[in-house]
C-alpha cells in the first residue's frame, strides 16, 4: 500500500540541500510513499527543484519587507492546511519551527497522523524569546506536540541542548540525523578522486559568507601571503554588501569568486579542489555545536577539510581528514599542509539519514 507523506518547509527548498536530499532519498530508495512538499516560492538563481512521484506547492514570497513576509506566513499556514486536508497524509515531516503551524492544526483534525519535526539548526530559548512574537507563538505550538510527535537534530550535542531546553520532552522521542549529502557523491565522485598533483594547493569555500561571523579576512590574508602555494575559490550567492565589496577587492590570481552552482552540479566542481574550507568563528551555540553541511559535502567529494577549532561538534568527528586550528593565528607550515593534502580520503562519515525513518 502506498502511503502519503507531506513535507512542510517554509523557507525556500533550493537554499536547503538537506531537505532536497531527504526528498531525493525517499524517491530513489523507497517507492512506498506518494510525496507532497510545500515551501515558499523559489526566488534564488538556483534551478527549480522537482521530483517525479509527487508535487511541490510553493506558497508565499519571503523576499522583501516585513509586511510581505508576514503575509507569506499567513498564506503558507492557511493554504498548507487546506492542502493537508485535501492530500490526507499519514506522515508529515516538518522542517524547523517556522513550518509547524499547519501540522499542529492538522493533528487536531486527524489525530492518527504521524508527525516528525527535524531541525536544520539549533536556536536556544533565549534566542527564540528575543526573536519575533510570531516565532515564540510557533515555538509554543511545537511544545504542544511533544507528546504526539517525534523530533530530530543534526548531531548529539544539539540533541542534548534541545532536551536540556525542554526537560518535559521524553529523550527517546528525539533522534539524531546528520544533514548528509547523497551517498552517490562519494560513490561516483569522492572515491574516484585523483590524489593532489601540485604545484599549488587549491582551496574552496562554498556557501553564505560574511565578515562578522566568519574568518573571511584571516583566510584571505593567509592565502595572499602564500602566493606560490595557495589559491582560494569562493562559491557563494549569499553575501551582504560589505562582504561582497571586500571579496571583490581581493579577487585576482589567488582569490576567485565564482557564481552560485546548482546543488546537483556541485560535486563535479568540487573535484577541481584539494581542501574544502569552512570559516565559522563560533559566535553562537548554533555554530559551536554544528557539523556544517559543507564539511560532509567536502568529505563526500574526496576533499580534505580545514576549519577553526571553535566548532566542538566537528572536533568530535575525530577524522584525520579534518584539520581544525586557530584561525586567529592562521599559519600552517607548507610541509604540514602538503602532508595533509596527501591524505587521500578513504572513507567518509556515514550515519542514518532522516529518510531512514521511512525505509
Amino acid at each position: 500500500m502506498v502511503k502519503k507523506l507531506c513535507i512542510l518547509h517554509f523557507n525556500i527548498l533550493e537554499k536547503y540541500p538537506p531537505a532536497m536530499n531527504f526528498i531525493n532519498d525517499l524517491e530513489s530508495d523507497n517507492k512506498k510513499f506518494e510525496l507532497l512538499a510545500i515551501s515558499s516560492k523559489n526566488t534564488t538563481s538556483y534551478s527549480h527543484f522537482s521530483f517525479s512521484n509527487g508535487f511541490i506547492f510553493r506558497i508565499g514570497n519571503i523576499n522583501g519587507g516585513r509586511l510581505k513576509r508576514y503575509f507569506s506566513y499567513l498564506a503558507f499556514n492557511f493554504w498548507s492546511l487546506m492542502l493537508l486536508v485535501w492530500f490526507r497524509p499519514q506522515e508529515i515531516v516538518v522542517f524547523e519551527t517556522l513550518s509547524i503551524w499547519p501540522a499542529y492544526f492538522y493533528k487536531k483534525i486527524r489525530k492518527q497522523v504521524n508527525i516528525h519535526v527535524h531541525h536544520h539548526e539549533y536556536a536556544s530559548l533565549d534566542e527564540i524569546e528575543a526573536n519575533s512574537a510570531y516565532l515564540n507563538f510557533l515555538h509554543r505550538k511545537e511544545q504542544r506536540l511533544f507528546k504526539n510527535a517525534t523530533f530530530s537534530h543534526t548531531n548529539d550535542d544539539r540533541r542534548a541542548l534541545y532536551l536540556k531546553d525542554h526537560p518535559n520532552l521524553i529523550s527517546s522521542k528525539v533522534d539524531v540525523y546528520p544533514n548528509l549529502p547523497p551517498q552517490s557523491w562519494w560513490l561516483e565522485y569522492g572515491s574516484k578522486r585523483i590524489t593532489w598533483q601540485g604545484p599549488k594547493i587549491k582551496l574552496v569555500y562554498v556557501g553564505a559568507l560574511d565578515l562578522e561571523t566568519m574568518y573571511v579576512q584571516e583566510v584571505v590574508d593567509w592565502v595572499l601571503s602564500n602566493p606560490d602555494v595557495l589559491e582560494l575559490t569562493i562559491i557563494s550567492q549569499q553575501m551582504n554588501t560589505k562582504t561582497r565589496s571586500y571579496i571583490k577587492s581581493k579577487v585576482g590570481d589567488q582569490i576567485r569568486l565564482v557564481p552560485p552552482i546548482n546543488y546537483k552540479e556541485l560535486p563535479n566542481e568540487l573535484l577541481k579542489y584539494d581542501i574544502g574550507v569552512f570559516m565559522y568563528k563560533g559566535v553562537s551555540k548554533n555554530h559551536v555545536f554544528s557539523v556544517p553541511n559543507k564539511v560532509l559535502e567536502y568529505l563526500y567529494c574526496g576533499l580534505n577539510v580545514l576549519g577553526d577549532s571553535c566548532l566542538i561538534s566537528t572536533q568530535k568527528l575525530n577524522s584525520k581528514y579534518i584539520k581544525l586550528i586557530n584561525f586567529n593565528s592562521l599559519n600552517i607550515p607548507q610541509s604540514e599542509l602538503i602532508n595533509f593534502v596527501l591524505r587521500n580520503v578513504q572513507s567518509v562519515f556515514m550515519a542514518e539519514s532522516l529518510s531512514s525513518r521511512y525505509k
